[in-house]
């Protein structure tokens, strides 16, 4: 019986002191959640996260609904507040390194373009504000404070922002409009070289051109006409 005993004992020590490999084998760790700002990612404090994107170099960016911040996460995981300084409204527009002292109202969802400027999709303010991450200064990149859609350029409780592959449009989900619309963020504009100058009449008489050369002029003629369009916003789908 004594025997049986320390089996007994022995078998439940061996089962126990294996419990910890066991559970290493499925790992799920906080990736953030506890504190404000200037601190490991995953000692903070976060209110309803909705929106996540990533910059060019791998830092995150996510919005907090309930706290009316975004935030980044660099690639150490460091966090830091990038836009907004907890109050619920609208302000600190245009201020030079103001982002993180400005006011948003229920920020609901993030982007980034290729030059890593961010766009926040300010649901309860009905714009879009976007923060230059080089100079870190806000400002409202498309609608108007207080103004609950009604045309192409005014939105209402826009929740959802993306940019496309070429960072060229901006598409934003415009909730209670029941519409998404798209924004054209940028053209491609021609530097000017001597190869572009118009070639005179008498020149061409002297030494024809082929064919090709003629058309290949023209076309940059139309690409730089383009270019200086007027930057459209237009909805694709929807009412």
């Amino acid at each position: 019986m004594r025997h049986v005993m320390r089996f007994f004992v022995s078998a439940l020590i061996a089962a126990l002191l294996a419990l910890p490999a066991l559970a290493q084998q499925d790992v799920i760790s906080t990736v953030i959640g506890g504190g404000p700002s200037d601190m490991p990612a995953v000692d903070a404090d976060i209110n309803g996260p909705v929106g996540v994107a990533f910059d060019s170099a791998g830092n995150y960016y996510f919005t907090s609904y309930g706290q009316n911040r975004v935030f980044k996460v660099n690639t150490s995981g460091l966090l830091t507040v990038l836009a907004g300084n907890g109050l619920a409204g609208y302000a600190g527009d245009g201020v030079t390194g103001g982002a993180a002292s400005a006011e948003l109202n229920g920020p609901y969802s993030v982007t980034v373009d290729s030059s890593d400027n961010v766009y926040i999709a300010d649901y309860n303010n009905f714009v879009i504000r976007k923060v230059n991450t080089t100079t870190n200064t806000i400002t409202t990149f498309l609608g108007t404070q207080g103004s609950c859609g009604g045309s192409t350029s005014l939105l209402c409780y826009p929740q959802g922002v993306a940019v496309d592959s070429t960072s060229t449009n901006l598409f934003i989900a415009d909730t209670e409009d029941c519409q998404i619309k798209k924004v054209v963020l940028e053209r491609t504009r021609l530097a000017w070289s001597p190869a572009m100058a118009p070639v005179p009449l008498a020149a061409m008489a002297a030494a024809p051109r082929p064919l090709s050369s003629i058309i290949q002029r023209l076309s940059r003629l139309t690409a730089l006409t383009t270019c200086l369009l007027p930057i459209p916003i237009t909805s694709r789908f929807g009412r």
